[in-house]
């Protein structure tokens, strides 16, 4: 099976099936209401950096897609994948 990786291949052909299961759970939640919009996912201890899930939404409300947000910053205290 080639990889998709890096060339605008379908999203769940990269992960593993755990990871899938927690893609398809938070976008679940991002769809059930419009205020439901950012997940903290990891922390990097050695770049001191948090990362979310932030849902797309168009100007209608409704979910496009997400992408990951990258913060440079003290560590979160919130837990991982609360929704």
């Amino acid at each position: 099976m080639k990889s998709n990786k890096g060339k605008g291949g379908k999203l769940l052909e990269c992960h593993n099936a755990h990871s899938v299961q927690v893609i398809k759970n938070i976008l679940d939640w991002f769809r059930e209401r419009t205020d439901n919009n950012r997940v903290y996912t990891f922390y990097s201890e050695r770049e001191n950096k948090d990362v979310y899930m932030i849902a797309l939404r168009d100007t209608m409300g409704e979910l496009i897609g997400y992408y990951e947000k990258h913060e440079y910053r003290n560590r979160e205290t919130g837990r991982m994948y609360e929704i």
